[in-house]
């Protein structure tokens, strides 16, 4: 490839030689088309069939909910929500009867706890 300007590019397949004259510089880019990261022009998805003058609409995504979240809370009827005890899977001997008696059933989340757990689960819980 003498006479013309050429360099080198490493790939996944290697090192392969490319010429200089394939890669056309910023300032001489064709007319119309935006500058800047690919996507980001304000043309018709390409979901829109060409010759139609409205956009398809799209719906947004769903938010997940944690899959923790499903398992752990519970959320009563005004909105509270409940939460099993910590505290009671291992080394109960070393606890007082009083403090493994006052851990069974559910408790409430104080209420900023609440807003988290929420958060976590934008549709609420069965």
């Amino acid at each position: 490839m003498s006479g013309t300007l050429s360099y080198w590019i490493v790939s996944g397949s290697g090192l392969r030689q490319r010429r200089a004259s394939a890669i056309r510089p910023a300032s001489v880019s064709a007319p119309g088309l935006n500058m800047g990261m690919p996507g980001r022009d304000h043309s018709p998805p390409p979901s829109v069939a060409i010759g139609s003058d409205q956009y398809k609409e799209t719906k947004m995504p769903k938010m997940k909910t944690k899959s923790s979240v499903k398992k752990r809370f519970k959320i009563t009827a005004t909105g509270k929500v409940l939460a099993g005890p910590g505290n009671k899977r291992h080394n109960l001997s070393a606890r007082s009867q009083k403090a493994k008696r006052t851990n069974r059933g559910s408790q409430t989340l104080t209420h900023a706890d609440g807003l988290t757990v929420k958060q976590w689960a934008p549709y609420g819980l069965n």
